[in-house]
């Protein structure tokens, strides 16, 4: 059958009315990451796993090399848009705080994953508790030095609730034993590298003073920080005695970190730290 012009054009129109009334616009589900590293790319992926499952979202990932700027610019671009819901870990509680609440105000489902703001305004939240990982680790290492001793506590971004958490949950803890000191507590914003800059740094002051324990609020850091102690030991500036055990939290199934470094002797042990990616979903 041949159409004319205006055939054509009135079977078009009865086909995008059929369409328009049958077929539902995807929801979009906008997600801003507050950092990029192996437990966020984890989280990132069973965050698209889940999403496979429900064929009506669209999952979009924006993130952020631990820019709280990006972020906010990331946040009020989806509520410009009007997307269906924003999955957000906050860099930093305060900062991330007033365009939080704007996108919940406006309507928005704002879901919290793993770090939390300072205010109710939001619709849940998705995550581990960080106390309990701190109290844990604390009691660990309680039971490694049950005679006492020394240990280097290395917290990440300091304006972050789940660093914040960690610290109360490892003191709550370690205030209580006496005989147990921690001779340096240092930032080093969940960043191997920066980990390992400042225990490289204090290296010389701590070559006196043996220390028993590193406790990193993750693996990363954790993993740095073993690393800055064998350069000064290869330098001669710490003898091989003084190599203490280096504790993280993560515990991803990753060769190259977690449980992969605790199996090859690097870690003493690692906590684990659900990302919970697909809960959020």
């Amino acid at each position: 059958m041949v159409l004319n012009r205006l055939q054509f054009l009135l079977v078009g129109l009865l086909m995008g009315l059929f369409f328009s009334c049958t077929g539902e616009r995807k929801k979009i589900v906008a997600v801003s990451q507050c950092s990029m590293d192996e437990w966020r790319n984890q989280m990132n992926e069973e965050m698209q796993r889940e999403a496979f499952f429900h064929t009506d979202l669209d999952v979009e990932i924006h993130s952020t090399p631990d820019n709280t700027q990006q972020q906010i610019a990331d946040i009020e671009s989806f509520i410009r848009r009007g997307v269906d819901a924003i999955v957000v870990a906050p860099n930093e509680w305060e900062p991330l705080r007033p365009v939080i609440e704007k996108a919940y105000d406006s309507g928005i489902p704002v879901v919290l994953i793993d770090r939390k703001i300072n205010s109710d305004k939001y619709t849940a939240f998705v995550g581990g508790d960080n106390v309990d990982v701190g109290r844990k680790a604390a009691h660990y290492i309680r039971d490694l030095l049950p005679h006492g001793g020394t240990i280097i506590e290395i917290e990440g971004l300091a304006s972050s609730t789940s660093s914040q958490e960690r610290k109360q949950g490892l003191h709550e803890v370690l205030d209580s034993l006496p005989d147990i000191r921690i001779v340096a507590d240092v930032v080093a914003n969940w960043q191997r590298q920066r980990a390992f800059d400042v225990m490289d740094s204090i290296s010389p002051y701590i070559a006196n003073e043996p220390v028993d324990i590193v406790f990193a609020y993750n693996d990363r850091m954790a993993i740095g920080a073993r690393q800055a102690f064998e350069k000064a030991q290869k330098a001669g500036k710490l003898d091989l005695s003084s190599m203490p055990l280096f504790i993280g939290v993560d515990a991803l199934l990753d060769d190259t970190l977690g449980i992969g470094r605790v199996e090859d002797g690097t870690l003493e042990a690692s906590f684990l730290y659900q990302t919970g990616g697909d809960k959020a979903i």
